[in-house]
């Protein structure tokens, strides 16, 4: 199956870089966004290789395997400096921080 993936600069695609030169993959679609090569995905471009909270928050059915070797990816909540969190954002950020713990 040809991979839909990050481009040079995504996480992903960073920490693989060997990987995916090893095994030769052909690369169909190099996208910006998750959501982008879930979308593609779903189309039947191909595969994607994005991080679980992606492919978890796409609106698509798609089937999720592991990705081996595991990949490390940081993300951050962010928000204006000179606003309050509100109660909801506050709630928010504690959902996500609960499914990825329990991840």
């Amino acid at each position: 199956h040809p991979i839909t993936t990050g481009g040079m600069e995504s996480q992903i695609r960073t920490q693989n870089h060997g990987v995916f030169r090893t095994l030769h993959l052909h690369f169909a679609v190099e996208v910006r966004y998750g959501l982008t090569a879930c979308a593609l995905a779903n189309a039947g471009v191909g595969v994607a290789v994005v991080d679980p909270l992606t492919a978890d928050s796409s609106q698509y059915s798609l089937a999720q395997r592991p990705f081996v070797p595991e990949i490390s990816v940081m993300a951050s909540v962010v928000w204006a400096e000179n606003r309050s969190l509100t109660r909801v954002s506050r709630q928010f950020i504690r959902e996500v921080e609960n499914i990825v713990h329990d991840r």
